[in-house]
């Protein structure tokens, strides 16, 4: 996980959960063997293959007034879901303003 990031709670959420950073090559292929044994898989994603960590967390509009991402999650190698989301600010709030089932690209 970058350093500037900070972390957040997963309610609900039991047992470990892990960070898989991009550009740790050992990191990925340590946890990569671990796929396919149920072992539960959770993305974030805007969809964006190129840029800073951030733009490919998040796609924002021009005011970012408005935010995209995909959440998906994979478990034992084979059984996957993904979800868009997109969240628009009101005000001080922010809404969900789209949920859609679809996998990320």
């Amino acid at each position: 996980m970058p350093p500037e990031i900070k972390p957040f709670e997963m309610p609900g959420r039991m047992g470990p959960t892990l960070w898989r950073s991009d550009g740790n090559d050992k990191q990925i292929a340590d946890l990569d063997a671990c796929f396919g044994k149920g072992v539960g898989f959770i993305s974030f994603d805007s969809g964006v293959t190129a840029g800073t960590w951030e733009e490919k967390l998040v796609t924002w509009n021009p005011s970012h007034t408005e935010a995209a991402l995909w959440i998906t999650t994979t478990f034992g190698g084979t059984n996957g879901t993904g979800t868009r989301i997109v969240v628009r600010k009101f005000g001080d709030d922010w809404v969900v303003v789209s949920l859609k089932a679809e996998l990320a690209s």
